[in-house]
């Protein structure tokens, strides 16, 4: 992966999504991923651009 960072797009309502977020936050010591909430601005943007359909809930999507 090298210096990059990986997006994780997930479903904010879905509470094995966010156990997994909080998990993924806890143990992602080099910081090497980008969290965001697929209803959000950001998770939008993020699934636009890598060419998936915006209807994306109940999933979590490493970007």
């Amino acid at each position: 992966m090298g210096n990059s960072r990986a997006i994780v797009v997930f479903d904010g309502e879905c509470g094995l999504c966010n156990g997994f977020v909080a998990w993924l936050i806890r143990h992602d010591a080099g910081g090497r991923f980008l969290i965001a909430g697929s209803s959000g601005e950001v998770g939008h943007a993020v699934v636009a651009r890598a060419g998936m359909e915006p209807e994306i809930t109940a999933s979590t999507l490493l970007v």
